[in-house]
């Protein structure tokens, strides 16, 4: 019955379903990166080509590859930035350790590098609190 290549996809299909782990099944569909991994509202490397300072309008704790990030809104852009360890760290000691604070506080980002599996990568920092 299942020889034919009609009905091939249907026993492939038939045993998916059935036998395979839905964490395990490969979906066959076109991917968009931006849809996995955040699209374009996200600050990237490219978007801080020199220093930029900007205006904390909102901050949000998301769910974000299975950890809680907080994530900032600007008043100047309408793109958003994930903190790191470091930068959220950095923040606190210019604005304190409660997030809700930081709304209407300026910080400065700069591009930088930062070493990632033994390569220099390109990455966002905030500026260190002037005395």
């Amino acid at each position: 019955m299942f020889k034919t290549p009609e009905n091939k996809g249907m026993l492939e299909a038939f045993l998916i379903e059935y036998y395979v782990p839905k964490k395990e099944r490969r979906v066959d569909k076109m991917v968009n990166v931006n849809d996995i991994y955040g699209g374009g509202d996200f600050l990237k490397t490219d978007d801080v080509t020199a220093d930029l300072t900007l205006t904390i309008k909102s901050e949000e704790l998301r769910a974000l590859n299975d950890k809680d990030k907080i994530v900032l809104s600007f008043e100047e852009i309408n793109k958003t930035l994930v903190l790191n360890k470091i930068n959220a760290q950095r923040i606190a000691e210019h604005h304190g350790e409660d997030t809700k604070l930081w709304i209407g506080k300026k910080i400065t980002l700069y591009r930088t590098t930062t070493e990632m599996s033994g390569k220099d990568v390109p990455c966002i920092r905030i500026k260190k609190k002037e005395e």
